[in-house]
């Protein structure tokens, strides 16, 4: 004989319908507050896309810079490395012969224009700088690499004196070298894209890159763009010497 009477039992079964369902309810609202949310971030990844689209043309203090976006990601999708290429107006290109000169057209003494990197604009998400040296075909190897190291360091020390930050924004240089096609005689306006001036500003590094690791990613990056023709970017980091090179491109 049951311990229920037939009330009781109306009463469990009841109670037991209004429990499940509560928890179906409760089990779709979570499912649906997921899916909204997944759906938002979608949409605001897609808003984002647009307004910051890659490249594109921006101006500090008065010159115009090309601003190229990349990311290197480990194999389980974190970022290793993300950087903003700040690639000068072609009207800044260094100077033939020169480890220290920047020409520039009657435009911005580049001083002037790293002055007004701001903590509020260009610096708000920098974790750190690299400074990037090029020299052209003309000359030989050995000669031009220099040069470029040279130009590296200038771009370095330019940085680092006329940046004005509260933050403390590591400064780097990375030696291209010499851009690897034979041309005889002297040097012109013919290869001022083989010594353009380029500043890579670091957005995100892991904690766990290390500056050879710095420099292996940058590699990567720069050939990526260079191979993505829709992107147009004028540098082939694989036509310098130092790409090819054993010894390391950073400058220090």
């Amino acid at each position: 004989m049951s311990q229920y009477s037939p009330n009781q039992v109306r009463k469990i079964l009841f109670e037991t319908i209004i429990a499940g369902s509560t928890l179906a309810l409760i089990g779709y609202f979570i499912y649906w507050i997921k899916d909204f949310e997944h759906r938002l971030t979608k949409l605001e990844d897609n808003v984002d896309a647009i307004s910051n689209s890659y490249p594109k043309s921006a101006f500090i203090g008065g010159y115009p810079y090309t601003v190229y976006r990349g990311t290197d990601s480990a194999p389980d999708g974190s970022v290793v490395l993300k950087v903003d290429i700040q690639i000068l107006s072609k009207d800044y290109r260094w100077e033939c012969l020169s480890k220290t000169q920047i020409e520039g057209n009657n435009l911005p003494d580049i001083n002037e224009i790293i002055k007004d990197y701001s903590d509020d604009r260009e610096l708000k998400d920098a974790v750190g700088i690299v400074c990037v040296g090029t020299a052209s075909s003309e000359g030989n190897d050995l000669d031009e690499e220099d040069r470029a190291y040279g130009r590296a360091k200038t771009l370095v020390d330019i940085v680092k004196q006329n940046l004005i930050s509260k933050k403390d924004i590591p400064v780097l240089g990375l030696n291209f070298g010499r851009y690897n096609r034979t041309i005889k005689g002297p040097c012109t306006d013919a290869t001022i894209n083989q010594r353009l001036i380029v500043i890579v500003k670091i957005i995100e590094r892991s904690e766990k890159l290390t500056d050879e690791g710095l420099e292996s990613s940058l590699r990567k990056l720069f050939v990526e763009k260079a191979a993505n023709l829709n992107s147009r970017f004028p540098i082939d980091i694989t036509q310098y010497t130092m790409y090819h090179s054993r010894q390391s491109m950073l400058v220090k």
